[in-house]
């Protein structure tokens, strides 16, 4: 199965940005592999746990699934995730069960993916810059994927390949990726208020205020608060006030 890996970079690499170049993988990974379903997350970023709502890139999941996910929280006990943070390799979704130690509350979790029609399932972490972790989950309705550790590991590696060059797009087109959180706390810092001020207006800490604001210079290069917010401005992730 390299040769699919040499086949996807073919295709991919024609792509002329982040939008075409998704398109392509979604399609490719249903034509070669089956799977109509996919979802790509990003876990951590510089070594910081990703914001829930945040961490989604893309998904196809089934209407009101991925809202139901966040509204819940079903990340507690959501066994996949937990491995995606902790594996270097591809798995099947179902064999958890069978290798691990899982809770009462990760089997219900799992037995509510098998009762929309999913039997059978597959995550791969994927890696780029030091701290920034992202995964898939690919799966389709009422199929089976049954594959060895060779072919998962074709797998993983053109969804390694695919997180590559859409990590390499958003570098050339500029993109920081701010946290709804991070952007409400850019147009702050863009009309010069103070860490104190921001706190009292989101109702969180002065601690929680600066972390946030931490993120948003690592996020944006920046060495301070007006090089933070000419960046944010030029980059039209905050508008400019009114």
């Amino acid at each position: 199965m390299s040769d699919r890996i040499d086949l996807f970079l073919e295709g991919a690499l024609e792509s002329a940005n982040r939008t075409e170049l998704s398109k392509f993988f979604k399609h490719f990974m249903n034509a070669r592999f089956g799977f109509s379903i996919v979802g790509y997350f990003l876990l951590t970023d510089r070594g910081i746990h990703t914001h829930l709502k945040d961490s989604i890139r893309y998904h196809n999941f089934p209407e009101g699934y991925m809202e139901d996910y966040v509204e819940n929280r079903r990340d507690y006990n959501d066994p996949i995730l937990k491995e995606a943070h902790r594996s270097n390799f591809g798995f099947h979704w179902f064999d958890l069960e069978r290798t691990h130690g899982l809770s009462t509350e990760e089997r219900r979790y799992l037995d509510r993916i098998k009762s929309n029609g999913i039997d059978d399932g597959v995550s791969a972490p994927v890696f780029a810059k030091p701290g920034r972790l992202a995964y898939f989950c690919l799966t389709d309705i009422g199929k089976v994927f049954p594959f060895n550790q060779s072919e998962l590991h074709t797998v993983q590696m053109i969804c390694q390949e695919y997180h590559n060059l859409y990590e390499g797009f958003n570098q050339a087109e500029n993109i920081y990726e701010l946290s709804r959180k991070e952007t409400v706390v850019m147009n702050y810092i863009s009309q010069g208020k103070s860490n104190a001020f921001i706190a009292l207006e989101l109702g969180i800490s002065s601690h929680t205020v600066d972390t946030f604001v931490r993120r948003c210079f690592l996020k944006l290069r920046a060495t301070n608060r007006i090089d933070a917010a000419v960046k944010a401005l030029s980059s039209n992730l905050i508008c400019y006030a009114d």
